[in-house]
């Protein structure tokens, strides 16, 4: 391996490395490890851009960039990133890796950020007449009405102290 090439991963390790533990993550990655997890092809790869000086401009793409990731959404909430648990991928592939996939639900604090950026957008016509659409026919329970109800009530009330506390200030 070229020195070049050796300096560069070295610095990419030591980016990681304080990446992770500046975010809580127990760094059990030792730099022979970080280097075996480099791939032959990915290594000569890597060789070539660093001697053409062009590996600069290709970490930069959002999308085709190397990144140390997780290799399961497990092994990320163990918090412990290692050999065994590390691996090294393109940035979108990293991403890929942690949407939300079919049978996951959010978490409480992801659903109520996602409320939080929704609330007060309005509406298109198109998509309140799809939305209406979609309930067309579904009865709705004595205890779905009261909630609804409840709902819309608390919704007025915090509309109203909003509102008086806007004309005060």
């Amino acid at each position: 391996m070229h020195s070049q090439t050796s300096a560069w991963l070295s610095a990419q390790y030591e980016k990681a490395n304080k990446y992770q533990t500046a975010n809580g993550i127990s760094f059990e990655l030792t730099f022979e490890d970080y280097i075996s997890l480099w791939s032959i092809h990915r290594l000569r790869k890597l060789e070539e851009l660093v001697l053409n000086n062009e590996i600069k401009n290709f970490q930069k793409n959002k999308l085709y960039a190397w990144v140390l990731s997780w290799r399961k959404k497990s092994d990320k909430a163990a918090g412990v990133l290692n050999r065994d648990t590390a691996q090294i991928l393109l940035r979108w592939e990293s991403e890929k890796l942690f949407y939300i996939q079919k049978g996951e639900t959010q978490s409480p604090d992801a659903r109520r950020k996602i409320s939080l950026a929704r609330r007060g957008k309005p509406l298109s016509a198109k998509h309140k007449r799809a939305i209406g659409d979609a309930r067309l026919g579904v009865k709705q329970t004595e205890a779905h009405k009261r909630k609804r109800i409840e709902a819309m009530k608390a919704t007025k009330a915090r509309n109203k102290l909003e509102k008086l506390g806007t004309l005060r200030a």
